[in-house]
């Protein structure tokens, strides 16, 4: 089984959504070969900020089958990325998106990237596969912000 899950954390840190890609191997029968999860959160951070009485909105979670025409393309270029373990350092903002990429493929091994604000130039192919799994799930307008910190204009 292959899963990809894209954590994305914007300003503060009250809200956070994760988004899922999971290859069903073996599909159990009337399951689709691959699903894409959302998941949503609103929550008090780390500082001590209350929730605020007028919440943000809150994407629902939900589950939905992935065309295997949409899947396999990421996951095979997932599996042809190659890039440093060590990042080149960023430049870091007063305010900004916190995104943590992690891809798995049994219960034992995994690897995780995780970035602040401004992607490192040398995991410029990371951010391209956290754009298209924003894509995939199709997130409302107002998390569409983070296509800037995934994808920099050069």
């Amino acid at each position: 089984m292959f899963t990809v899950s894209l954590n994305i954390t914007p300003s503060i840190g009250t809200k956070q959504v994760t988004i899922i890609v999971r290859q069903n191997d073996p599909p159990l029968p009337a399951e689709p070969d691959f699903s894409l999860y959302i998941e949503s959160a609103i929550y008090a951070d780390q500082a001590g900020f209350e929730i605020p009485e007028a919440p943000l909105p809150q994407i629902p979670c939900k589950r939905i089958p992935l065309d295997r025409g949409l899947a396999e393309p990421l996951i095979e270029r997932i599996q042809s990325v190659s890039v440093p373990v060590r990042p080149t350092p960023t430049e870091g903002e007063a305010d900004g998106t916190t995104f943590e990429l992690e891809f798995s493929g049994d219960a034992v091994t995994y690897a995780r990237f995780k970035w602040w604000c401004h992607l490192p130039d040398c995991w410029l192919d990371l951010g391209q596969i956290a754009a298209e799994i924003v894509r995939l799930a199709d997130l409302p307008e107002w998390w569409n912000h983070s296509e800037k910190y995934l994808c920099p204009a050069k």
